[in-house]
């Protein structure tokens, strides 16, 4: 059986492997890079390292997020980065007998469905955050 952390991002939901998952953050603010893509929603400083924080939102639904009182940065461990998601739900045993390969997109590594939803298991560093 694999965990997955569930979050949302507008109103999809998606699940990432919780093996990569760093540390939840509330939102907060981040430095901005001047002249960066829109995806990139700017720099945050962690215990001295620095991460680079992604807006999922902008590549997956073409419009940033609202950032509200529930919006959360992930950090990942690999690639090392944060993603702004609008909520995170909660973490999920999700049997590999339940996870559906298929390739809807080149980050989505399979799809399962748990609790009557449908959730994308996505693999990060394939969201298309090239800076």
């Amino acid at each position: 059986m694999n965990s997955y952390l569930s979050f949302q991002v507008q109103d999809t939901l998606f699940g990432l492997d919780i093996r990569n998952v760093l540390e939840i953050l509330p939102h907060q603010s981040l430095q901005k890079v001047p002249r960066s893509p829109e995806f990139l929603a700017g720099l945050l400083n962690v215990r001295g390292e620095a991460f680079q924080v992604f807006d999922p939102a902008v590549t997956l639904h073409g419009k940033a997020s609202d950032r509200g009182k529930s919006s959360c940065i992930i950090l990942l461990s690999s690639p090392r980065m944060g993603l702004l998601v609008d909520r995170v739900h909660d973490v999920l045993d999700i049997e590999p007998g339940n996870i559906q390969k298929t390739d809807p997109a080149d980050y989505v590594d399979g799809v399962a469905l748990k609790q009557g939803s449908t959730i994308l298991l996505i693999r990060p560093e394939r969201l298309g955050f090239d800076v």
